[in-house]
């Protein structure tokens, strides 16, 4: 989460306390495991709006961009689970195929429209659409001179994810391969990339339980409750605790 709060800082044309980001990013967590539709996102953009007198959407507008990354990088992972395993798209559920499709074209397309600056300014004095200049403002961050640190961070973040998953189902005796791993972390990334119940609760749990099916591997929601709740429990405990200290 800390190596989070620094690629956001970036993104922010570091300008913000790394520590107070961090901070930030848990208390996001923590509104999102408890509130639905992700809203701990509006909750975090509010705080440093708030601490820094920042406009509230050029900040959700680099918290936009975050999102994007995210699905560029789990775009890169899957090219890299078809140059393992040829066969991967077209051994899962169709529906699941065409989301990890779109997350794929959606991160390359978004990167490229956040970095070549490609504008959406709204000449215009309708507060709603000022409000949708902001957001492409925030956007708008990427450049020649931070975009090798962003994807740098955003690689290692997704790297420290995927370690997370595979220490997880080596200490459950699962006995899954890198290439196992990273179709798990994807799969699972993918299903709760949808807003839904606050916490991800049942999406995360069914994504996990069906990726084991693809290698044959019955689980009765014990893995993936355990793989859901290392996460969920300390983000929601300092989240908490943060979230009080304001």
């Amino acid at each position: 989460v800390y190596i989070r709060s620094l690629r956001w800082n970036i993104l922010l044309n570091n300008k913000l306390s790394k520590t107070f980001l961090y901070k930030s990013q848990m208390i996001g967590y923590f509104g999102n495991n408890l509130l639905p539709f992700r809203l701990g996102e509006l909750l975090r953009t509010f705080i440093v709006s708030e601490k820094y007198q920042l406009s509230k959407s050029v900040v959700f507008g680099s918290i936009v961009l975050e999102r994007i990354l995210d699905m560029f990088m789990t775009g890169v992972f899957i090219l890299f689970i078809i140059f393992l395993n040829k066969n991967f798209l077209f051994n899962i559920h169709a529906a699941l195929f065409y989301g990890l499709i779109v997350i794929v074209l959606l991160g390359a397309f978004g990167i490229i429209l956040a970095y070549q600056k490609i504008k959406f300014k709204f000449n215009t004095s309708n507060k709603l659409l000022l409000i949708f200049n902001d957001i492409f403002k925030g956007f708008f961050s990427l450049n020649h001179s931070n975009i090798i640190s962003v994807l740098s961070l955003t690689i290692i973040i997704w790297l420290i994810y995927f370690i997370q998953v595979h220490i997880m189902q080596h200490a459950f005796g699962l006995d899954l391969n890198f290439n196992q791993s990273l179709i798990l972390l994807v799969i699972s990334t993918a299903v709760i990339s949808i807003p839904a119940l606050p916490g991800n609760f049942g999406t995360f749990e069914g994504s996990v339980v069906y990726s084991l099916s693809l290698f044959n591997i019955i689980d009765d929601f014990g893995f993936a409750f355990i793989l859901h709740f290392i996460s969920f429990i300390p983000y929601t405990v300092f989240g908490l605790y943060y979230f009080l200290e304001k």
